[in-house]
């Protein structure tokens, strides 16, 4: 038991050292950081899609040295929440994991911020829709719009099964009439859909309108065509 007592002082000055060692080298290499706004890409498998979610970024916390720490940014981060084998649909509640965040190797993803995301799926179905014109504007006095063709009438539409058992038919962006005193034929686009997941295969349809006096054509109030039995 000698060994313990010989030298003591010698033996206090190292373990003192050794100690601030620890400090200084824990000190550089546990820094740490939130970045906020990191992008959440959800991937589902074929024939599913994303009808909303409660959240599209997340916050992520890392840990590293503090160089490695300061130059981090959000565009070095991903986060990918990977449903491709999941085959549920509604609204589920699913738990983020630092193990989905894709990021460089000298840090670490410490915790994600929310914890879980609720993701509603829908399943991705395609269904043909009418076409139906929309007019704005006045004719000339004394004439009416007579007849209407689309070509085509119907145009096929990919987008959530929830969404497209609500939509009937599928507007044009509006045709303006004001002063027009002939008839014509105008290519004109398909009115956009707000939903990002719900595209027309087409995107624009050719509308040929035919114009004659009023009195051959009851137009009441509001009603932008009529027609001819």
């Amino acid at each position: 038991m000698r060994w313990l007592t010989s030298n003591a002082g010698l033996k206090i000055v190292a373990l003192v050292l050794a100690m601030f060692t620890w400090l200084f080298v824990k000190g550089i290499t546990s820094d740490s950081r939130t970045i906020e706004g990191v992008p959440l890409e959800i991937r589902t498998r074929p024939g599913l899609t994303v009808l909303q979610t409660n959240a599209s970024t997340v916050s992520v916390a890392v840990r590293g040295t503090r160089e490695d720490v300061r130059q981090v940014s959000r565009q070095d981060l991903s986060a990918v929440l990977d449903l491709v084998r999941d085959d549920r649909r509604g609204l589920i509640a699913v738990k983020l994991t630092p193990r989905m965040i894709r990021h460089s190797r000298r840090i670490q993803v410490t915790e994600i911020n929310p914890a879980e995301v609720l993701v509603d799926l829908d399943e991705l179905v395609t269904r043909e829709l009418p076409v139906e014109p929309e007019f704005t504007g006045e004719l000339a006095p004394g004439l009416a719009i007579e007849r209407v063709v689309t070509k085509p009438e119907a145009v096929d539409v990919k987008g959530p099964k929830t969404l497209l058992n609500r939509i009937s038919k599928i507007d044009t962006l509006p045709i303006d009439v004001s002063g027009r005193r002939t008839s014509f034929r105008e290519r004109v686009e398909l009115m956009p859909f707000q939903n990002p997941e719900s595209m027309a295969q087409r995107h624009w349809v050719e509308v040929d309108v035919r114009i004659g006096p009023a009195s051959s054509v009851d137009t009441g109030p509001g009603r932008g065509v009529e027609d001819q039995p």
